[in-house]
């Protein structure tokens, strides 16, 4: 032993099969749902995930055991969206990125519902400014500790919590603005 904090990696890198198949199986649907949050689009999330893997071991040499195997992964996602970033994303939420989200056997007025509320819910996360739409994807959607969050993003942890908190209000403003103005453009109802 080296004395490194998570010699994961050392092991993946070793050629172990198993392992690295452990690995990807556990790590690969959090990785392509977190690039879909971020890119809006199945296919393109799908693209960058296996980008995202490719560049994951590749980068063996460069790993000095620093963070965790999870942590450098999700470090490359973020470079690899980061480099994506200035290419317009695809504005409409497609069938495949819709069954990642919905209850796999809803009836057709809650799919309805499911798919109006998903698409509410994409389109104010896309409006967020990067700095706050990362820390909130990967804290949110993908359950990563603000420590964890914190080391991919390469800022503090008050600084995640704090971006992470105001990612939350932005996000929530917008989506009481557009419920008002849905509310009111159907006009009274009897109730």
């Amino acid at each position: 032993m080296d004395g490194r904090p998570d010699n994961l990696l050392d092991r993946l890198f070793q050629g172990s099969r198993v392992q690295a198949e452990d690995f990807v199986r556990r790590q690969y649907r959090g990785v392509f749902r977190a690039l879909y949050w971020l890119s809006g689009d199945a296919d393109r999330a799908g693209d960058l995930t296996q980008e995202t893997f490719m560049r994951f071991w590749g980068s063996g040499a460069r790993f000095l055991g620093q963070c965790s195997a999870r942590t450098w992964l999700y470090s490359i996602m973020r470079n690899v969206w980061r480099e994506q970033f200035g290419r317009p994303a695809v504005a409409e939420l497609d069938e495949t990125g819709l069954e990642q989200l919905a209850d796999p056997a809803p009836d057709p007025s809650e799919l309805a519902l499911v798919r109006e509320r998903a698409e509410l819910l994409r389109e104010s996360v896309q409006q967020l400014a990067p700095n706050y739409r990362e820390p909130l994807v990967l804290f949110c959607f993908e359950g990563l500790p603000h420590a964890e969050v914190a080391d991919i993003l390469g800022i503090s942890v008050e600084l995640c919590r704090w971006r992470v908190h105001m990612a939350k209000r932005q996000l929530w403003q917008r989506l009481k603005v557009v419920l008002q103005e849905r509310k009111s453009s159907r006009g009274p109802t009897l109730e």
